[in-house]
Parts: structure tokens; C-alpha cells; sequence
């Protein structure tokens, strides 16, 4: 099983990522589990090993959230965690905290995580 957390305040864009990424990974039994707040996220995040982590920039509004939420899950987490942005300014904060990877949220978030936990995938 490969459990993802996705961390996104925005719900269609939520849904857009799960359906896609059920798509692009359904060889795999997934667990997707989305959060649209910090809180939220700080709830969820010990209950899995999560297998990859996507953060939105601005969870919950229009402040700048999730480089202090992804130092502190940078601290247990050893999965790939995705910087996802539609503010180019916000990526190299996020990466500087702890993001190993980063990806255009409106539009590659799916295709990015398919071929970090599947590098043969096709999406």
C-alpha cells in the first residue's frame, strides 16, 4: 500500500490530484488522505508512514503556512515531501525547509508523485 498525504486548502483542486493520481498509480492499493488545513495535517500526519507528502504553499488562506509545517515533519518524516505552489517565490522556501522535490500545483502535482513512487510510470 502507498499512502500520500496531500495537504491543499483548495478542495477541486484536491479532488482533481486524487483521481489522477488513482489513475497513474493504479497498479498500487492506495491511501490518499487530504488535509485542508495545518491543523488538520498535524492531526493526520502520525497516524501513517506516509510514502510521499505534498504541501501547498498557503494551507488555509493566504499566509505563507508551510515551511514551519514541513520543518516539523521533516523531523520524523524520511518520504519524499513535495513543495506544490502556484507562487514561484514560495518554492525555494518550502525546498529550504525541508521539500525534496517541487512541482507546479495547478498542473503536474499527480504526474510528480506518480513517477516518484513509480519511476516507470507513464502518467
Amino acid at each position: 500500500m502507498k499512502n500520500i498525504l496531500l495537504i491543499e486548502d483548495d478542495v477541486e483542486c484536491l479532488k482533481d490530484w486524487e483521481i489522477r493520481l488513482t489513475r497513474f498509480l493504479n497498479k498500487f492499493n492506495l491511501n490518499i488522505v487530504c488535509t485542508t488545513s495545518v491543523g488538520q495535517a498535524k492531526l493526520v500526519f502520525p497516524t501513517e508512514k506516509w510514502d510521499a507528502i505534498v504541501f501547498d504553499g498557503c494551507i488555509g488562506g493566504n499566509d505563507f503556512n508551510s515551511p514551519d509545517l514541513i520543518r516539523e515533519m521533516r523531523k520524523t518524516a524520511t518520504c519524499p515531501m513535495i513543495a506544490a505552489s502556484s507562487n514561484p517565490d514560495l518554492i525555494p522556501h518550502m525546498r529550504e525547509a525541508g521539500c525534496d522535490y517541487e512541482v507546479e500545483k495547478k498542473v503536474f502535482v499527480p504526474q510528480r508523485v506518480a513517477r516518484i513512487l513509480n519511476p516507470f510510470a507513464n502518467p
